[in-house]
């Protein structure tokens, strides 16, 4: 397990970004993490520019964007008392904010996840995607998706939400970040009317005693009138966690995903907690 952390927090100066900017601090407070607060520069060439225009165009863009992301790094520092030192801020140019973050990523293999505020979508952005959908279905590293509406607070309990498919190397991994931040750990299994359950005493035991943390899990009855997503978002509700985690496979194609849409990317619409997805491990 990592001790300390690198965090890119994206951000396009909006309310529900700053959203992801407290969580990322708070995430910083309960573990060692540097965070470095990105803007993606989209900037468009008039036609009519002469080359000289367009690169004085440039720079004068370059430089008040990011004194504008300096100032916001300073002054979400100051009203949450955190080190300003502990902020890097960076300018990434890209047409496409998902793309560029993970081009980004890719150059940077110190980044362990991306945190990022959301403010949902639409019926055809959900179509079509968003930046934090695509990300969630793409990125080679975890990101946490943080609804619009939350306040900043401890994230005390950890809840996996898990189709025990892959539960070894996944639970590890759930289990270094809830050790990372201290905080408790519950897994939950969604189970329908045919599925064959397991002793939960028993498994907690095990496993608790595998990974030398307590784990707690669940079996929560589906609501078969309702949605995967739906019955997540149901146990989310009664559970109410500090933080859902989530593995989605990233190697379906494309019709895959607009038939069956992941269900990571579907909760990350309506998610009412700070929702961190995975990628599975490769069979």
């Amino acid at each position: 397990m990592k001790k300390s952390m690198t965090i890119l927090v994206p951000t396009d100066f909006s309310p529900a970004s700053r959203t992801g900017i407290r969580f990322a601090i708070q995430w910083a407070r309960q573990q060692k993490s540097k965070l470095i607060l990105a803007n993606v520069l989209n900037i468009v060439r008039m036609t009519r520019w002469s080359p000289g225009q367009y690169e004085a165009f440039v720079q004068e863009q370059r430089r008040t964007t990011l004194d504008a992301l300096r100032r916001l790094a300073a002054e979400v520092c100051r009203q949450m008392d955190f080190r300003r030192q502990d902020m890097s801020t960076v300018l990434i140019d890209g047409l496409s904010a998902d793309i560029s973050l993970q081009d980004y990523c890719k150059s940077r293999p110190d980044i362990d996840m991306i945190c990022m505020g959301t403010r949902g979508a639409g019926r055809i952005r959900k179509l079509l995607g968003t930046h934090t959908g695509n990300l969630i279905r793409h990125s080679d590293i975890p990101v946490i998706a943080v609804p619009a509406a939350y306040r900043a607070k401890s994230i005390k309990n950890i809840l996996y939400a898990s189709d025990l498919a892959a539960q070894g190397p996944e639970l590890k991994d759930v289990v270094d970040i809830a050790r990372g931040l201290k905080a408790a750990l519950s897994i939950s299994h969604i189970t329908w009317s045919t599925d064959t359950v397991l002793d939960t005493s028993f498994m907690n035991k095990v496993w608790s005693k595998q990974y030398g943390y307590p784990v707690k899990m669940h079996y929560d009855e589906a609501d078969s009138s309702i949605s995967v997503t739906g019955n997540l978002k149901s146990v989310i509700r009664r559970r109410k966690p500090s933080l859902v985690v989530l593995f989605t496979h990233h190697d379906r194609s494309g019709i895959q995903r607009l038939l069956f849409p992941s269900e990571a990317e579907s909760l990350s619409f309506i998610t009412t907690v700070p929702l961190l997805v995975l990628g599975k491990p490769h069979s």
